[in-house]
Protein backbone atom coordinates (compact mmCIF):
# COMPACT_ATOMS: atom_id res chain seq x y z
CA UNK A 1 0.00 0.00 0.00
CA UNK A 2 2.79 2.41 0.94
CA UNK A 3 4.67 1.57 -2.25
CA UNK A 4 1.59 2.33 -4.35
CA UNK A 5 1.15 5.71 -2.67
CA UNK A 6 4.83 6.52 -3.09
CA UNK A 7 4.75 5.53 -6.77
CA UNK A 8 1.69 7.70 -7.33
CA UNK A 9 3.36 10.69 -5.65
CA UNK A 10 6.48 10.20 -7.79
CA UNK A 11 4.36 9.94 -10.95
CA UNK A 12 2.48 13.12 -10.07
CA UNK A 13 5.71 14.97 -9.27
CA UNK A 14 7.25 13.76 -12.53
CA UNK A 15 4.18 14.83 -14.53
CA UNK A 16 4.41 18.34 -13.09
CA UNK A 17 7.98 18.81 -14.39
CA UNK A 18 8.79 20.40 -17.76
CA UNK A 19 9.29 17.95 -20.68
CA UNK A 20 13.05 18.52 -20.91
CA UNK A 21 13.48 17.67 -17.21
CA UNK A 22 11.34 14.52 -17.56
CA UNK A 23 13.51 13.50 -20.52
CA UNK A 24 16.66 13.96 -18.43
CA UNK A 25 15.18 11.86 -15.64
CA UNK A 26 14.33 9.06 -18.10
CA UNK A 27 17.90 9.26 -19.44
CA UNK A 28 19.32 9.01 -15.92
CA UNK A 29 17.08 6.04 -15.15
CA UNK A 30 18.33 4.33 -18.29
CA UNK A 31 21.94 4.93 -17.25
CA UNK A 32 21.17 3.65 -13.76
CA UNK A 33 19.67 0.47 -15.22
CA UNK A 34 22.84 -0.11 -17.27
CA UNK A 35 24.97 0.50 -14.18
CA UNK A 36 22.97 -2.02 -12.13
CA UNK A 37 23.34 -4.65 -14.86
CA UNK A 38 27.12 -4.08 -15.07
CA UNK A 39 27.41 -4.18 -11.28
CA UNK A 40 25.45 -7.44 -11.12
CA UNK A 41 27.77 -8.98 -13.73
CA UNK A 42 30.81 -7.77 -11.75
CA UNK A 43 29.63 -9.37 -8.51
CA UNK A 44 28.72 -12.60 -10.29
CA UNK A 45 32.15 -12.87 -11.93
CA UNK A 46 33.90 -11.81 -8.71
CA UNK A 47 32.09 -14.54 -6.79
CA UNK A 48 33.14 -17.16 -9.34
CA UNK A 49 36.79 -16.07 -9.13
CA UNK A 50 36.81 -15.93 -5.32
CA UNK A 51 35.16 -19.36 -5.03
CA UNK A 52 37.59 -20.86 -7.57
CA UNK A 53 34.92 -21.90 -10.05
CA UNK A 54 36.47 -19.60 -12.69
CA UNK A 55 40.14 -18.98 -13.37
CA UNK A 56 40.84 -15.63 -15.09
CA UNK A 57 43.01 -15.56 -18.23
CA UNK A 58 46.28 -13.63 -18.46
CA UNK A 59 44.52 -10.97 -20.52
CA UNK A 60 41.88 -10.54 -17.81
CA UNK A 61 44.64 -10.16 -15.20
CA UNK A 62 46.10 -7.10 -16.91
CA UNK A 63 45.22 -4.03 -14.86
CA UNK A 64 45.03 -0.83 -16.92
CA UNK A 65 45.37 1.30 -13.76
CA UNK A 66 48.69 -0.14 -12.72
CA UNK A 67 52.17 0.66 -13.84
CA UNK A 68 54.02 -2.40 -15.18
CA UNK A 69 56.87 -1.99 -12.69
CA UNK A 70 54.66 -1.39 -9.64
CA UNK A 71 54.62 -5.05 -8.55
CA UNK A 72 58.38 -5.35 -9.00
CA UNK A 73 58.94 -2.18 -6.94
CA UNK A 74 56.61 -3.48 -4.24
CA UNK A 75 58.43 -6.83 -4.12
CA UNK A 76 61.78 -5.04 -3.80
CA UNK A 77 60.44 -2.80 -1.04
CA UNK A 78 59.14 -5.82 0.87
CA UNK A 79 62.46 -7.63 0.45
CA UNK A 80 64.40 -4.57 1.62
CA UNK A 81 62.09 -4.14 4.59
CA UNK A 82 62.58 -7.77 5.56
CA UNK A 83 66.36 -7.39 5.39
CA UNK A 84 66.53 -4.15 7.37
CA UNK A 85 63.94 -5.31 9.89
CA UNK A 86 66.35 -7.89 11.29
CA UNK A 87 69.15 -5.32 11.62
CA UNK A 88 67.34 -2.78 13.83
CA UNK A 89 65.35 -4.83 16.31
CA UNK A 90 66.20 -2.58 19.26
CA UNK A 91 65.65 0.75 17.51
CA UNK A 92 62.10 1.69 16.45
CA UNK A 93 61.78 3.50 13.09
CA UNK A 94 61.73 7.28 13.26
CA UNK A 95 58.43 8.94 12.52
CA UNK A 96 59.97 11.19 9.87
CA UNK A 97 61.20 8.05 8.05
CA UNK A 98 57.70 6.64 7.80
CA UNK A 99 56.05 6.85 4.41
CA UNK A 100 52.30 7.35 3.94
CA UNK A 101 50.29 4.35 2.83
CA UNK A 102 49.35 4.27 -0.83
CA UNK A 103 46.07 3.14 -2.31
CA UNK A 104 46.00 -0.41 -3.58
CA UNK A 105 43.85 -1.12 -6.62
CA UNK A 106 42.79 -4.65 -7.38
Amino acid sequence: MLAAITNRLHAEALASLPPNVRRRIRGLRSLQKEFVEIEAKFYSERSQIVNGSYEPTEEECQNPWRDETEEEDLAKAVANAAITEGENKDKPPAIEDAKPAEYVYF
